[in-house]
């Protein structure tokens, strides 16, 4: 995953992470995070995780603690609906 510079789109990025994990989590659906490994390679750049090192590749690490939230935050207010009011704005 390259460092993204457009702000805007990385936040809506965040964004969709956190709600489709949130989403699956509150109806029961399993859920995870495909990395195919790749770093500034091609078109399909899904790499979040060195697989040589273990080390977070570029700013994946934000992408892992917004998955993280959204699946193991078990406090009565953080629900869906939520998720959903805390979306970035246009």
């Amino acid at each position: 995953m390259r460092a993204k510079s457009d702000t805007r789109a990385w936040r809506f990025y965040l964004y969709y992470m956190e709600y489709v994990v949130k989403a699956a989590k509150t109806y029961g659906l399993p859920c995870f995070l495909w990395d195919n490994g790749a770093m500034d390679t091609g078109k399909e750049q899904h790499g979040y995780i060195n697989h040589g090192t273990g080390d977070y590749i570029a700013n994946s690490k934000e992408v892992v603690n917004v998955i993280k939230r959204a699946w193991f935050t078990d406090s009565e207010g953080y629900t869906l609906q939520h998720v959903y009011d805390t979306a970035p704005k246009f």
